[in-house]
């Protein structure tokens, strides 16, 4: 099971919700943390797809998190890695339909490498934190329209 496990009942049909979740560029309209999101591959999603996430760490501190999409299935799922960096945090985020509308889960796991294995307890513990209220931030803007 992964270290970290949200989810969010959303009033929006799922191609509605997948659209605007795999608009990459647009994370930091509802996840607090991202500073900045540098797409470094142009186009629509897909496996190979490549950004940069500028993400605030801590009071004053930010650090940048380059990240590639590892799988992908058009309007239901993709997943991403984290590629360099003490701590590597590899995602899943997935679109489903439920009931009359849409539920988005997050899975987040946080690989610690040397030093890293510290600031992964650290990361686990801010994501714990902060996914449910991301999800509610992604919940009132598809519904708000």
């Amino acid at each position: 099971m992964a270290d970290v496990v949200e989810s969010v009942a959303i009033d929006r049909a799922p191609e509605d919700v997948a659209a605007y979740v795999e608009d990459l560029a647009r994370h930091g309209e509802w996840q607090a943390a991202i500073v900045e999101v540098e797409m470094l591959t142009e186009g629509p999603i897909q496996v190979g797809t490549r950004g940069i996430e500028t993400r605030r760490v801590g009071p004053g501190m930010t650090v940048k998190a380059p990240y590639q999409i590892v799988e992908y299935e058009p309007g239901k799922s993709f997943r991403f890695q984290v590629t360099t960096g003490p701590v590597r945090p590899d995602g899943t985020l997935r679109v489903e339909p439920s009931g009359t509308g849409t539920r988005v889960t997050l899975e987040l796991d946080f690989v610690g490498r040397g030093v890293g294995r510290l600031f992964a307890l650290i990361a686990r513990r801010q994501a714990a934190k902060d996914s449910p209220a991301n999800l509610q931030a992604l919940k009132h803007r598809l519904e708000s329209g």
